[in-house]
């Protein structure tokens, strides 16, 4: 066996930062983001292989799926009200590169797509970001 589904959100903290994890299709789902919310997560990793298509595929439907995921990701950066890594292969063709959001939905650091790279962010957890769901985010958090 390969692997193993969980039972639980994987929680664990680098340096005092809460994080949390999700892998590939997980993004179709934005209960758990709102989940690892509610456990206060502040930044999440998201990890994908949405890569190795053949250069019409990536053209046909890959390009598309890639802007979905990257919209989608960046909804949930803000709805949430935290940080998201997502990582994706850089075989080619992938669908998307590898990106941070902030908490505010906007892209922080994006690599480029099929390319070998190391993409390092500075994150600054103090930042104020205009946070307008917060109140009512509360009534869904307790």
């Amino acid at each position: 066996m390969y692997y193993s589904p969980g039972k639980g959100p994987v929680l664990f903290e680098i340096r005092g930062i809460k994080c949390g994890l999700l892998i590939c299709h997980e993004w179709r789902y934005p209960e758990l983001y709102r989940e690892y919310k509610k456990l206060g997560v502040e930044l999440m990793f998201h990890s994908w292989y949405s890569g190795g298509l053949k250069r019409e595929e990536y053209f046909s439907v890959g390009r598309d799926e890639g802007e979905v995921i990257i919209g989608s990701v960046r909804g949930y950066a803000a709805n949430n009200d935290f940080w998201i890594s997502g990582s994706n292969t850089s075989k080619r063709e992938s669908c998307f590169p590898c990106f941070v959001v902030s908490p505010d939905g906007n892209i922080f650091n994006k690599s480029s797509r099929n390319r070998s790279s190391v993409s390092i962010s500075k994150i600054n957890f103090n930042w104020k970001f205009d946070d307008p769901s917060f109140f009512g985010r509360q009534r869904f958090i307790k």
